[in-house]
């Protein structure tokens, strides 16, 4: 039935226009992977653990070196502590719950930089928080100046 009407999300139901509103998006890479390729991957370790937060204005993508973090989760604690969310471990090291209601985690998984093929790889899936939102993560790459200019793999 909405394909028949060609539903458009930005049309209230009386087929006015609603404001369309830009969704921030904000990356906060620990490593500065992104920002150069001079970041040399452990060949034991060889690459960054990501998750993808979302809330009502906003996607924000963590990046994080697994030598300091271990566990996603991990990374969802640092963003919690450095804008004063509240959060509690379910089950300390690897799971971690916010208690902000406006925010959902849309998984995670891993990121490398392969030097040989120039290009950036995300794959994987974090055992907690599930595989990461493909949707979620496209935007990103499409929003971001530094990663939409760059190639990119997304490994299923």
């Amino acid at each position: 039935m909405e394909e028949e009407q060609g539903l458009d999300l930005f049309k209230s139901y009386k087929g006015r226009n609603m404001k369309k509103e830009l969704m921030k998006v904000s990356i906060f890479d620990l490593n500065d992977i992104f920002q150069s390729h001079s970041y040399v991957m452990s060949p034991i370790k060889p690459a960054n653990k990501f998750v993808i937060l979302k809330n009502s204005d906003e996607i924000i993508l963590i990046t994080g070196n697994i030598d300091k973090f271990a566990y996603h989760a991990q990374l969802i604690e640092w963003y919690c502590e450095k804008n004063n969310l509240a959060y509690s471990w379910s089950h300390k090291p690897d799971f971690l719950e916010m208690f902000e209601n406006k925010y959902s985690i849309k998984g995670g998984g891993y990121v490398k930089f392969n030097r040989d093929k120039d290009k950036y790889e995300f794959f994987g899936f974090s055992t907690a928080y599930g595989r990461f939102d493909d949707k979620s993560l496209n935007f990103i790459i499409k929003q971001s100046p530094t990663l939409n200019l760059t190639k990119i793999s997304v490994v299923i």
